[in-house]
């Protein structure tokens, strides 16, 4: 796919800013205790990068030109493919246009919100995806 060379500063800019979000991300994640920790394996089926859900506030829902926005922006600057709005969960669900023959080919230089799938909430219990490898088990309070 060759890209418009007016578009590609503008998504190399948007990259950069999403991977220093993403660093933000796991250095909050190391600095505050959480109430679960995940165990097991991947077990590289790809079943993450056909359903990729990215949670959205309340007031993106209230205002349908925000939801756009974020799904257009997740489209643009992931290259994830649009796939249903779950309104009673607040969730847009994607999936990865880099998924070939049930692998990542880009897993090298693959996002953070790749990287850290699954990633642990601080308000509720996590949700796994069937036969992904991973489970969820209450953190031992010491």
């Amino acid at each position: 796919m060759v890209m418009n060379p007016i578009l590609w500063p503008l998504r190399t800019g948007l990259r950069f800013i999403r991977d220093i979000d993403g660093l933000f991300s796991y250095f909050s994640f190391k600095l505050f205790p959480k109430t679960y920790v995940i165990e097991g394996a991947c077990q590289k089926r790809g079943i993450c990068c056909q359903n990729i859900a990215i949670c959205l506030s309340p007031s993106f829902w209230k205002h349908s030109w925000l939801k756009r926005l974020a799904q257009r922006y997740y489209t643009f600057v992931y290259n994830f493919q649009h796939i249903e709005d779950l309104e009673e969960h607040k969730v847009i669900k994607f999936k990865c246009n880099y998924l070939k023959e049930g692998k990542c080919s880009i897993y090298r230089r693959r996002p953070f919100i790749c990287r850290q799938y699954p990633a642990l909430q601080y308000f509720q219990k996590p949700e796994i995806l069937p036969g992904c490898g991973y489970r969820i088990v209450a953190k031992n309070k010491k």
